[in-house]
């Protein structure tokens, strides 16, 4: 199958340099692309999911390491951090899919509440005795769900 292919993309992050060696050998890959396996392809992030692609044409053959880029719904959507899944899962029940994940994209257009969650938890261990628990996040957590549905509320009675 893949001796047919003319395409290949290459996504994920390599778990083992032995990892990264089987793709060079199985797709044939340079060394340049060896190495974007092995420290480009990080896994998605707010500013996109990095990949490899390889394409044979009649021309020659090319490695391309590339960006794909997704918007902030896209990736609330496809969030799998605990955090912005319990808030994802929250706002789904209370405003539904679709205006969750809208309200999602206005509120963190990088598609986490990660660093808002960290910084809340943070302000609330120097208020008390220093030390973040796991109570401060999820309260951190009940917060952000809170103001998220009283903004979505006080916005659509405006219309």
């Amino acid at each position: 199958m893949v001796d047919l292919a003319t395409g290949v993309w290459i996504l994920g992050t390599a778990v083992s340099e032995g990892a990264v060696d089987r793709a060079k050998e199985r797709f044939g890959l340079t060394n340049t692309a060896r190495n974007v396996i092995r420290y480009r392809l990080t896994g998605p992030r707010s500013s996109g999911a990095p990949c490899l692609f390889v394409l044979g044409t009649k021309d020659g053959r090319y490695e391309q390491h590339l960006i794909n880029t997704l918007g902030p719904i896209e990736l609330w959507a496809l969030s799998t951090t605990t955090d912005d899944v319990t808030i994802r899962s929250r706002l789904y029940d209370r405003l539904g899919a679709a205006r969750a994940r809208r309200a999602l994209a206005a509120s963190f257009p990088g598609g986490s509440a990660a660093a808002e969650i960290k910084r809340r938890v943070f302000m609330k261990a120097d208020q008390s005795d220093g030390k973040p628990s796991s109570a401060a996040v999820s309260e951190v957590i009940d917060e952000i769900v809170q103001e998220i549905v009283d903004l979505v509320l006080k916005t659509e009675a405006k219309m």
